[in-house]
C-alpha cells in the first residue's frame, strides 16, 4: 500500500493547494502563544511549591533528574527518527501545552468557593473491588485528557503520512474523531480496571500469583493496543470494526514496536523496587532511623497517553511525604514527550510496513 492508500481521511499540507490564510495563520499563532504562556504559568505557579518544601520532598527532584536523563537517553538511542520528527514538527507539542494550561485553569477555579461548590461534590462507583470517586471535575479532567489525546493522534498521522501537521485542521476535523478517541480510551482503561480488580481478588489469597499475572497482562495489553488510538483517529468506518483492526494492526507489528513499548513501561515504573534509609522527626527532640522497602508491579495503558511517573509515586509514599508539585508537573511534561515520541514510532512503523491489500485500511 502506497502512502497515497494509506488508511484515514484526506490530510494534505493545504486544503486549497495554498499557503494558510492570515486568519488561520493568526488563529495558529494565537494558539501557540497561550500554550507556552499558560504552561509557563502553571510552571511559576508551581514553582512556589519550593519555598515550602516538606521533609524528604527533595527526593522527588533526583527522580526528577534521573528520569529525564533516562527519557532524553531512551529518546535519542532507541527512538532518534522519532524525536528527529517531533523536533521538526514541534507543533505536535502544541496540545500538550494547552493540555497542561487547561488542567491549571481548572485547578485555579476550584479555589474558588462557587466552582469548587459545583465541581467537586462526588459519588462513589464500586466495580468489582475496585472504587471510584466520580465528579464533575473529574469528568472535565477525563474529557480534557480524550481532546488532547485525539488532537495528539491526528497530529501524529499527519506528520507521518504527509510530512506536515495542521493543528487547525485537526480540530476542525474533531466532530469526526473525538468520540471515537473517546470509545477507545474508555475501552482501553476499562479492560485493564477490570483485570486489575480479578488480579486484586486473586492477590488476597495468592499475592505472588496475581503479580506475575498483572505483569505479564499488562506487557500484552499494552502491545495489544499499541496502534489503537492511530487507527480510531485515522479512519472513519464503523466503530467495533475499526477498534478490532486497530487491535490487529498492534498485534501484528508487534515485533516492530515492543523495544519502544517495553522501554516507556519501565521508564514509567511498570516494576518498580525501592529500600531507603532516611531520619524522621515524628516530634520536637525525637528522631528515628526508619528504613523502609517497596516492590511494586503497577498496571497501566501506554495505548493513550500515559505521562505519571509510578518510580515518583511510589518513593513519596515510601518516605512518607506528599509528593512536590512542580515535580509531578515537570515529570508529566517528561513521560508525554516521551509518550509522543513512542506514539510516532509506532505510527512510522504502520506507514512504512502497511498491511497487506487485502486486510489494509480504508476511508
Amino acid at each position: 500500500m502506497s502512502e497515497s492508500d494509506a488508511p484515514g481521511p484526506p490530510i494534505s499540507d493545504f486544503p486549497d493547494g495554498s499557503p494558510p490564510s492570515v486568519t488561520a495563520q493568526a488563529r495558529l499563532t494565537l494558539l501557540r502563544w497561550l500554550a507556552v504562556i499558560g504552561s509557563a504559568v502553571v510552571f511559576l505557579y508551581h514553582l512556589t511549591s519550593l519555598w515550602h518544601m516538606e521533609p524528604r520532598q527533595e527526593y522527588g527532584i533526583v527522580v526528577l533528574v534521573l528520569a529525564s536523563i533516562a527519557v532524553g537517553l531512551t529518546c535519542l538511542v532507541m527512538l532518534p527518527a522519532a524525536t528527529g520528527k517531533l523536533v521538526r514538527h514541534l507543533d505536535l507539542l502544541l496540545p500538550l501545552g494547552l493540555y497542561f494550561s487547561a488542567e491549571g485553569l481548572l485547578d485555579a477555579l476550584m479555589a474558588i468557593p462557587v466552582f469548587s461548590a459545583v465541581f467537586l461534590p462526588s459519588w462513589k462507583l464500586q466495580i468489582l473491588s475496585l472504587s471510584f470517586s466520580l465528579s464533575l471535575l473529574f469528568l472535565l479532567h477525563i474529557a480534557l485528557a480524550i481532546f488532547y489525546a485525539g488532537w495528539t493522534t491526528v497530529l501524529i498521522v499527519q506528520a507521518n503520512r504527509r510530512d506536515h501537521v495542521d493543528p487547525l485542521d485537526a480540530i476542525q476535523s474533531a466532530q469526526h474523531w473525538f468520540w471515537r478517541v473517546a470509545g477507545a480510551e474508555v475501552f482501553g482503561w476499562v479492560v485493564l480496571f477490570a483485570a486489575l480488580a480479578v488480579v486484586v481478588t486473586v492477590g488476597v489469597v495468592v499475592i505472588p500469583l496475581a503479580l506475575i499475572v498483572l505483569a505479564i497482562f499488562s506487557l500484552v495489553w499494552n502491545l495489544a493496543t499499541a496502534a489503537m488510538l492511530l487507527v480510531m483517529a485515522s479512519t472513519r468506518t464503523p466503530f467495533g470494526p475499526t477498534l478490532r483492526e486497530g487491535m490487529r494492526v498492534s498485534w501484528e507489528g508487534k515485533s516492530r514496536w515492543w523495544p519502544a513499548v517495553v522501554a516507556q513501561m519501565v521508564l514509567l515504573g511498570w516494576i518498580t523496587f525501592f529500600f531507603v534509609s532516611y531520619t524522621s522527626n515524628p516530634r520536637p527532640g525525637s528522631f528515628s532511623m526508619q528504613n523502609k522497602s517497596d516492590f511494586s508491579i503497577n498496571a497501566f495503558w501506554t495505548g493513550g497517553y500515559e505521562d505519571e511517573c509510578n518510580w515518583h509515586t511510589k518513593l513519596m509514599a515510601a518516605v512518607e511525604t506528599k509528593p512536590l508539585p512542580l515535580v509531578e508537573f515537570l515529570l508529566g511534561i517528561v513521560y508525554a514527550v516521551l509518550a509522543i515520541v513512542v506514539k510516532l514510532q509506532i505510527a512510522a512503523a504502520i506507514y512504512q510496513h502497511p498491511p497487506p491489500p487485502e486486510t489494509s485500511l480504508n476511508d
